[in-house]
């Protein structure tokens, strides 16, 4: 299930924090980083990222060296097929 498929059910706005250094090369268009090279973070909503799915967004939350190392953003295409966002392969690291 989506942001906006969660949101279009239910009416509850639920947003999910994922922190991060930096982007490095660019914004992923699912949120914004703090641009200054520093800790960010990427907000998960049915605004800023409708198409990502919840459980992936709660596992790249999670996402800590030697707890939970690699989560990965998931969201559905125009098709309805689940496709790769990108991924976070621990707190700071994040690959387009």
């Amino acid at each position: 299930m989506t942001f906006a498929e969660a949101y279009a059910r239910t009416k509850r706005h639920v947003s999910i924090s994922v922190s991060f250094a930096a982007l490095g090369g660019g914004n992923s268009g699912a949120g914004s980083s703090s641009g200054d090279g520093g800790p960010g973070r990427l907000l998960l909503n049915h605004i800023s990222s409708p198409h990502v799915t919840l459980a992936s967004a709660v596992a790249a939350s999670c996402a800590l060296p030697g707890i939970m190392n690699s989560a990965t953003l998931e969201a559905k295409d125009s098709s309805g097929k689940v496709r790769l966002c990108f991924k976070k392969e621990s707190e700071g690291d994040i690959e387009h």
